[in-house]
């Protein structure tokens, strides 16, 4: 959906959660929500007349249903890093490649313009990004979407990050979260879900070993939401303005 909507597309139907998109509530009026339990309602897609579906690789199983409905382009999906690859893909499928070349164009020279006013700083410091689960928390590393974009950026994740591969850390390796700037975000399903995280976000917080973390104490831990999770350029366009916002317009940082 990010990405039709990016390519000045709106779609009659998609997969819209209101946690994930929050930051597209504006835009997501009137466009109808076509999955249910997790998966396609393909009753609801036939109802809805498209002209052309958009998937990913994981719709395989049911790629022949679809096609039934309308002409249907699945990109090969394999992780959130992929999201670029997705882009050009769907725009050659709604006749918009030059648009989404220069939408890329334009998300690169954001990061360069942010190279640039980061200068010797960019080298120097580290970013933890830390999700928090109901049964705990886990450093983001490597193989994700949000990590493409701090590569993009030159921004680095501390050495210690490498040995956790997104499995949860026990609670006396706290200090292995620790960075110059920490953000947080967490993503859930269910309101249950929700308070559990919270409950677990809290404890956290009040854990002693929390507390003598360097950008815990210098006050430079962020909650950022959940398109940190996403997988369209416009979720990347938010990420990066949560750069220029926790880097470029931190003091301490720049100092």
């Amino acid at each position: 959906m990010g990405n039709a909507l990016a390519l000045g597309i709106v779609p009659v139907g998609s997969w819209i959660n209101p946690i994930i998109s929050s930051h597209l509530k504006d835009k997501v009026a009137g466009i109808a929500h076509v999955f249910s339990a997790g998966e396609p309602n393909l009753e609801k897609i036939l109802t809805l007349k498209p002209d052309l579906i958009l998937g990913s690789s994981y719709q395989r199983a049911i790629y022949s249903q679809l096609t039934q409905i309308a002409p249907t382009i699945l990109a090969e999906y394999q992780t959130n890093e992929d999201w670029k690859r997705v882009l050009i893909k769907q725009a050659e499928a709604l006749g918009k490649s030059q648009e989404a070349e220069q939408l890329i164009a334009d998300y690169d020279t954001r990061l360069a313009q942010f190279r640039i006013q980061m200068g010797d700083k960019l080298q120097q410091i580290h970013i933890s990004v830390v999700r928090i689960y109901p049964e705990g928390f886990a450093l983001y590393t490597n193989d994700g979407f949000a990590s493409t974009i701090l590569r993009d950026a030159g921004l680095a994740y501390p050495p210690v990050h490498d040995r956790y591969e997104n499995t949860l850390i026990p609670k006396e390796r706290i200090q292995d979260i620790d960075a110059d700037i920490i953000l947080i975000w967490s993503y859930s399903n269910s309101p249950a879900d929700e308070q559990t995280i919270q409950s677990t976000l809290k404890n956290l917080k009040n854990d002693p070993l929390w507390l003598q973390l360097h950008a815990v104490q210098q006050g430079n831990v962020y909650n950022v939401p959940s398109y940190w999770i996403g997988d369209s350029i416009l979720e990347a366009n938010a990420i990066v303005d949560d750069l220029f916002k926790y880097l470029l317009e931190n003091t301490e940082l720049q100092s």
